[in-house]
C-alpha cells in the first residue's frame, strides 16, 4: 500500500494546509518543511511524497497537497500573465483585441485560444503523448486557467446585462 500524506494544518493560520491569509513563500517553505524537500519551491517542481520505487495512492489528504500545490500554480500564472496581456487594468484586453480582429464575441475568442490547450489533453487523454509530472501540470494548468478567464468573460457579460 502506498504512503500517505499526514494529515496536518497550515503552521501559519492553523487552517487545513494553506488558507487565503497565508503567503505563498510561507507555504512554500511550509511544504518543503513538511515533506522534506530539498531546494527551493519553484513552479515546476512537483510534489513527490514517496519514493520512485514506491506506489501511492491519492489519499484524501494527498489529494489536497496537490490542489492546494495546483491553485497555488494557477493564482501565479494568472498574476504574471496579467503584467503580459492586460492593458490599462483590462484583465481582457487581448480578448477584447482578438474578438475585434476576428469579428467574433470575446467568448469565441477565447475558445479558439484554448482550443490549442485542449488538444494538449486530449492527446494525453488518448495516450498520444505520455507526458512527465511538469509537462501534466503544465496542460492542465493552461486549460484551468482559459476556464477562469472564460468564467470572468462571461460574468462580465451577466454583470453588464443588468
Amino acid at each position: 500500500m502506498g504512503k500517505e500524506v499526514p494529515n496536518e494544518f497550515c503552521v501559519n493560520c492553523n487552517r487545513r494546509f494553506a488558507c487565503d491569509g497565508c503567503k505563498v513563500e510561507e507555504y512554500h517553505a511550509w511544504l518543503l518543511d513538511r515533506y522534506h524537500l530539498s531546494g527551493d519551491f519553484e513552479d515546476d517542481q512537483e510534489i513527490d511524497t514517496v519514493s520512485n520505487s514506491e506506489k501511492i495512492i491519492i489519499t484524501n489528504e494527498y489529494f489536497e497537497v496537490l490542489l492546494d500545490d495546483f491553485l497555488i500554480k494557477v493564482k501565479k500564472t494568472l498574476s504574471n500573465k496579467s503584467k503580459e496581456y492586460s492593458y490599462n487594468k483590462d484583465k481582457l484586453h487581448n480578448f477584447r483585441i482578438a474578438s475585434n480582429l476576428n469579428q467574433e464575441s470575446l467568448k469565441k475568442s477565447l475558445w479558439g485560444m484554448a482550443t490549442k490547450h485542449l488538444v494538449s489533453i486530449m492527446d494525453i487523454v488518448n495516450d498520444r503523448i505520455k507526458p512527465d509530472k511538469n509537462i501534466l501540470s503544465e496542460k492542465c494548468l493552461d486549460m484551468v486557467n482559459y476556464i477562469i478567464l472564460l468564467y470572468a468573460i462571461v460574468f462580465e457579460e451577466i454583470e453588464n446585462q443588468s
